[in-house]
């Protein structure tokens, strides 16, 4: 897990709590077919608020200087030392995992080990949702939901209780909790109660505590109620409007990152691409407006948000601040510009990598991508947490080809596996990895499968722990019915058998899992029953899901039935059954819910069913809410597992943040000491 962060430099406010306005007045131009070229803010439909400042007005944020009175930047970098014990939390806090008392980060992992990588990117590996819809469903199959299960009812049932408990809780960790399975199971571009939704989010945006104001930004962005894109807006450019709502006072850079995260978030589940591109317009003016190092914060919000609005294809506007574009300039430019700015904080340029691969599409714009990225990767003078950036986001848009550019792709992080950087070195293997992962039979893959072999056979422990995960990786890319190369799994299994820790031991079981190998499955079984190492049995079960072998049950369900003598467990078992699609697995923790008195042993039952509950779940966590003897943290907990069932999305929203994630370049927004970062939100 990550270290404690530096304490943020935050100053109370006291807000005012009048509610927002309805927003739902706004509208917003439909997407079409063939929509209009986009060319600003001014091509939106009439009524769209227009959340750049009036020339002249006092207050507002303009394109080319800094707000007035713009509050003090936050605290600094989130620095991750290699050598020290940091780093995402493993366990059952990460992404796709329960996480509803630990949160994400914490302080008892090493940030330069593989279950680093593993936290952050897990659920596009596991792609849990797809297996939850075929327990629902009844079909084991998980290609659609049976007609009995009514979700649009289900959904309503969830938002009318954290919509109650968003508007009448006092209780900080319920509030907290309750805006975002808010966010989550009201679906903002359908569902009738979106306005009212929001209306409640933004309300709680003006509370005293900083930690439920970030939660209900994030939550409306998670909510993607097209409406609320220009509140983000003002609120991110500091403007008149969003300080009245504050106070009259200037509205803080940790609410202005937060909003600029939620303004991302809004963008990647709008189907609209005027909405997009309004978002992505105002992201470029507030990264414009960056100029200095010490406005890490905000900047590296922005430019992680302008990740998720959608490819640019080279679409030029006109008027693109902070000044007109050329004409056929590529929406990447400001990203690009930002990369090239050594004067901007090195925890910036570090995610500016990634977002520029996740908006490239056209050939033009990758070839340009690949060409910026190699040479920030071999820049010698060039900051570690730049270099690192790059090295992981080349995965996003090199091939596995004999095409030059990708064949000096992989030349390049072939040599970083050997550079002096401990984390630049690991993420160009699990770089080399992705790509050989669109290959697995191709030279490409070959290749990198002999490195990472022999790494696993001389390396250190912890280059031994990411070359088994590689492996995975690696594997991963065949059809599920395909067995995987012989000389990955038989590699795989010698590492299980000879693991010298738990970190070893871990790391063999994921990669063994994720290359589908079954000769592991006795020894991660034997391991399952016989471990009682909590990292060791979170890794082993995902592991045996994983592998998809109908064999694993057993030993799981004998580990859940444990469940009264370790209900720590919970978690991890469960996720580990969901992956087989065990028929007995919801009705067995409902079965906790509803007997179960004690508050640690409830908030795990819950923190299981907010990985795998499906309807059957509702009813019993709503109960649990009615009951008025329940601490506040175990109403928390079953507001958290409310949300994730009603989340109909593929994958969890703080999964578009934490994939491929630079984590050596955090700031306090993404995770502090104090699980208050956007990364340890659940």
């Amino acid at each position: 897990m990550l270290h404690s962060l530096l304490a943020l430099l935050f100053v109370a406010q006291i807000y005012d709590t009048r509610p927002n306005p309805p927003v739902d007045t706004v509208p917003v131009t439909p997407a079409g077919p063939n929509p209009t070229p986009y060319r600003g803010p001014s091509d939106l439909a009439p009524g769209f608020v227009r959340a750049e400042p009036i020339p002249g007005q006092q207050g507002g944020a303009s394109a080319t200087s800094p707000p007035p009175g713009s509050a003090p930047t936050a605290n600094g970098p989130g620095r991750l030392d290699p050598r020290a014990p940091h780093g995402p939390n493993p366990g059952p806090g990460g992404p796709g995992s329960a996480g509803a008392a630990t949160g994400v980060f914490g302080s008892d992992a090493d940030g330069s080990s593989w279950a680093t990588w593993w936290a952050l990117n897990q659920d596009e590996y596991l792609a849990l949702r797809r297996h939850v819809d075929a327990l629902a469903s009844g079909t084991g199959t998980g290609d659609e939901l049976g007609a009995h299960v009514d979700w649009e009812r289900i959904d309503e049932r969830i938002v009318d209780a954290a919509l109650h408990f968003t508007r009448e809780s006092t209780e900080d960790a319920v509030l907290r909790r309750a805006v975002l399975a808010l966010g989550r199971a009201c679906d903002g571009r359908s569902r009738a109660s979106a306005a009212a939704a929001v209306e409640a989010c933004f309300a709680r945006v003006g509370s005293s505590s900083q930690p439920v104001a970030e939660a209900a930004l994030v939550a409306v962005g998670v909510l993607g109620h097209e409406a609320s894109a220009p509140e983000l807006v003002l609120l991110l450019d500091d403007a008149e409007t969003a300080r009245t709502r504050l106070g009259g006072r200037a509205v803080p850079t940790r609410l202005r990152a937060l909003a600029a995260y939620g303004l991302g978030l809004l963008a990647e589940r709008t189907p609209n691409p005027d909405v997009r591109r309004y978002a992505a317009h105002h992201l470029e003016a507030a990264l414009a407006r960056v100029r200095a190092a010490e406005e890490r914060e905000l900047g590296s919000a922005v430019v992680l948000a302008l990740g998720l609005c959608g490819p640019v294809s080279g679409v030029p506007y006109a008027d693109r601040a902070p000044a007109p574009a050329p004409a056929g300039a590529s929406g990447l430019e400001p990203l690009f510009a930002a990369l090239a700015d050594a004067a901007l904080a090195p925890e910036l340029r570090a995610h500016v990598p990634r977002s520029l691969a996740r908006r490239a599409t056209n050939p033009a714009e990758r070839e340009r991508v690949l060409q910026t990225l190699l040479a920030r990767a071999a820049d010698p003078n060039e900051r570690n947490e730049v270099v690192q950036g790059a090295l992981l986001a080349l995965g996003d848009v090199a091939e596995p080809t004999d095409e030059p550019l990708d064949a000096a792709v992989r030349a390049a992080l072939f040599h970083a596996t050997n550079a002096g950087d401990v984390l630049a070195r690991e993420f160009a293997v699990v770089t080399l990895a992705r790509i050989g992962a669109r290959d697995p039979d191709g030279e490409a893959a070959a290749l990198a499968r002999e490195r990472f072999l022999q790494r696993l056979e001389r390396g250190n422990q912890r280059e031994r722990g990411f070359a088994a995960l590689a492996l995975g990786v690696l594997e991963h890319g065949r059809d599920p019915e395909d067995p995987p190369a012989k000389a990955s799994a038989e590699a795989l299994v010698r590492a299980l058998a000879t693991a010298r820790s738990p970190e070893e031991l871990g790391a063999a079981a994921i990669g063994a899992g994720l290359a589908r190998v079954r000769g592991a499955l006795p020894l991660l079984a034997k391991e399952l029953a016989e471990n009682a190492d909590p990292s060791v049995l979170e890794h082993v079960a995902s592991a045996l899901g994983l592998l998809g072998a109908p064999e694993g049950r057993a030993t799981l369900r004998a580990r859940l039935a444990a469940a009264d003598r370790r209900v720590h467990e919970l978690p991890s078992v469960a996720l580990g059954l969901a992956l087989l699609e065990d028929e007995e697995l919801v009705p067995a923790l409902v079965e906790l819910v509803v007997r179960e008195r004690n508050a640690y042993a409830l908030e795990r039952t819950c923190a299981a069913l907010a990985l795998v509950g499906d309807d059957r779940a509702v009813e019993p966590l709503l109960a649990l809410l009615r009951r008025p003897e329940h601490a506040s943290s175990t109403r928390a907990a079953a507001l958290t597992a409310l949300g994730r069932i009603g989340d109909r999305a593929a994958v969890p929203w703080r999964s578009l943040y934490a994939r491929t994630l630079d984590y050596r370049a955090l700031t306090s927004t993404l995770s502090d000491g104090n699980r208050m970062g956007l990364l340890d939100l659940d």
